[in-house]
């Protein structure tokens, strides 16, 4: 290690990893970090790796989203086999929900609370967005006011009212939940375009902006109601933008 140099460590399959390629990334409630990859789950408690498969491995070992919990459960949204949760070493399997049919892919997990409890989202390839709150299930779909049934993103805000506000990027746009609603809502200036991630961020006045990734438009941004947009044409190196992140200490989304 040098000043100025981050000191990395690359960990593959021969170091512990179920299979090579990752598409969840998460830190439970004690410091211990979880991967999904295309063959299973695994845990690493800073010293070595453990691996964890879905309860129905023969169906569908591919997790795409984990979700730590606040009460210490971890959640797996899975590529064909619906959504897991894992307690105390227990797996369950949350009924009221189709895993065969078309709730069978899960793209996105957020933990939300409530005064009942806390609540876990799910957005699901072509199902919708489910609601589990306790032992209830609501799922959502283009009946629901979702622009489409098939869900890249979710996210929650507050409102100006001092509620949260739940977000969903689907293939075809935003829409958003609020408090209290059973249906979502588009408005005027919303994206339309395939909303891949969401990400909401505070300036050094406090203002807040969320910021919509899409896949082909670049990048749209809500601040005081009104959109803007950055995509090739404004200097975007691609019209195509999959993840976002906030830049710790300092103004700006990467």
């Amino acid at each position: 290690f040098s000043a100025g140099r981050v000191a990395l460590k690359v960990f593959r399959d021969d170091a512990g990893l179920p299979q090579n390629t990752i598409h969840a990334i998460s830190l439970d409630q004690r410091g211990h970090l979880w991967v999904g990859t295309q063959d299973g789950a695994a845990r690493y408690n800073g010293h070595q790796w453990s691996v964890r498969n879905m309860p129905n491995r023969e169906r569908s070992n591919f997790v795409r989203t984990i979700l730590a919990a606040n009460d210490g459960s971890i959640w797996f949204g899975t590529q064909a086999d619906g959504l897991h949760r894992l307690a105390d070493g227990v797996w369950s399997t949350p009924p009221g929900i189709d895993h065969r049919g078309r709730h069978r892919r899960v793209n996105a997990l957020i933990e939300t609370a409530e005064a009942g409890g806390a609540v876990i989202w799910a957005a699901t390839h072509g199902g919708g967005v489910i609601r589990l709150a306790r032992d209830a299930v609501t799922v959502f779909d283009e009946r629901d006011g979702l622009p489409s049934a098939r869900v890249w993103s979710l996210y929650e805000t507050i409102g100006d009212a001092g509620t949260p506000v739940i977000w969903a990027g689907t293939e075809r746009g935003l829409a958003r939940l609020p408090t209290g609603a059973d249906r979502w809502s588009v408005d005027v200036g919303y994206p339309t375009n395939s909303v891949n991630s969401l990400l909401e961020v505070s300036d050094d006045a406090g203002v807040r902006s969320l910021w919509a990734g899409t896949y082909g438009a670049g990048v749209a941004r809500l601040e005081n109601g009104r959109w803007s947009w950055q995509n090739s044409r404004s200097g975007l190196s691609s019209d195509f933008v999959t993840s976002l992140l906030a830049a710790r200490g300092r103004s700006g989304v990467w």
